[in-house]
């Protein structure tokens, strides 16, 4: 793969994380002895990603006095934060557009991936416009999705479960934000993701969504242990 930006998605508490995020925020919060976004930012570093900004919210302040500029990690870091009670965090992706590679990758600063996971990205997007990761168990409606099995092309939108929700641990073209920033300007945000995936469809190209096990979310105190493990079996070998 060649070298590429990433965005990575950092801003939030983690308010089901308790006590935990009194201090700091949830890509702050430590396993293996290192904060869950070092973990992001080095393994994305070893597929060649090596240049990021990060969109920070809660206590911010705490991201950048930790990583500074990224010299440590030896990647770039720049750093944003967005207006989320004007802004949505898709206008806030899409207002970055002349910064980044026609592909580029996006990250939740709470989730957490392996090598085998960005192989799968980059086997899917050489073919469409974008590869999500697909997450069973989550509440939330207007992201949620019908996937054909044999082909994990998104092929509709459903707020019923047992349809997964899309996360923005992905990969994505230049081109597909322009579809998104038409969905906004049809319908606000609420179903920007439908008419964007719409529109791919009537241009006859293609969105991926993908459940892997090379991925974690970490949600609440108890995903910590299983945080560990994923670190010591699928990135510490490495």
């Amino acid at each position: 793969m060649m070298k590429s930006k990433g965005i990575i998605l950092a801003g939030g508490r983690g308010k089901r994380m308790g006590k935990l995020t009194d201090e700091i925020p949830k890509p702050m919060i430590e396993v293996c002895g290192k904060p869950i976004l070092w973990w992001i930012i080095s393994e994305a570093r070893k597929e060649g990603i090596d240049s990021f900004v990060v969109l920070t919210g809660y206590l911010g302040e705490k991201i950048e006095d930790y990583f500074g500029r990224g010299s440590e990690l030896e990647v770039s870091l720049d750093y944003k934060t967005p207006n989320l009670k004007e802004n949505s965090i898709e206008s806030e992706i899409i207002g970055l557009k002349p910064t980044l590679d026609s592909v580029f990758y996006c990250f939740n600063g709470d989730s957490l991936v392996d090598k085998l996971f960005f192989q799968n990205l980059d086997s899917k997007i050489s073919y469409g416009q974008a590869v999500f990761t697909a997450e069973d168990n989550v509440s939330g409606t207007w992201k949620r999705v019908m996937i054909d099995p044999k082909t994990n092309l998104i092929v509709g939108f459903s707020p019923e479960p047992p349809n997964p929700v899309l996360s923005y641990t992905c990969a994505m073209r230049l081109s597909f934000l322009d579809y998104l920033e038409k969905g906004i300007e049809t319908d606000g945000n609420e179903r920007s993701f439908a008419y964007a995936m719409r529109n791919i469809q009537r241009d006859g190209r293609r969105a991926y969504a993908l459940r892997s096990d090379h991925y974690l979310n970490i949600n609440c105190p108890d995903d910590l242990k299983k945080a560990e493990l994923f670190i010591r079996k699928n990135i510490k070998q490495r």
